[in-house]
């Protein structure tokens, strides 16, 4: 049996799909025709709003300790600095991890690996 004909693959991937995504009746403006559009769901567009924020705090972070290191004085300061910096990628992950990422994560990876899945909203 080919993973195409698998039900418990086609019931992996709706679920997948579900949690993932909505379709939405949309008004296109030109015409003034419904039309279904595909768009994140609620949860995946708070999980890459946190996901990008935790990847900015965490780039700030890695970028600031970069400059402080280059010199005597950031050096010097970079224990106080680098604390509060640490505290802003700490408190992102936090928020992160309330919405249970490995979940999100691994529903991602299931609609890459199928053909069609991977459409992005």
């Amino acid at each position: 049996m080919s993973d195409a004909e698998d039900p418990s693959l086609t019931h992996r991937v709706a679920a997948a799909e579900a949690l993932l995504f909505r379709v939405v009746e949309r008004v296109d403006p030109a015409t003034g025709r419904r039309i279904s559009a595909r768009v994140p769901s609620p949860l995946y567009a708070q999980y890459r709003e946190r996901k990008a924020a935790y990847e900015a705090a965490r780039a700030s972070y890695a970028v600031a300790r970069e400059d402080a290191l280059r010199t005597p004085a950031g050096r010097a300061t970079w224990p106080m600095t680098g604390a509060a910096l640490q505290l802003q990628v700490k408190q992102a992950h936090d928020r992160l991890r309330t919405l249970q990422p490995e979940v999100i994560e691994q529903a991602e990876a299931l609609l890459a690996r199928v053909p069609g899945g991977a459409r992005e909203a």
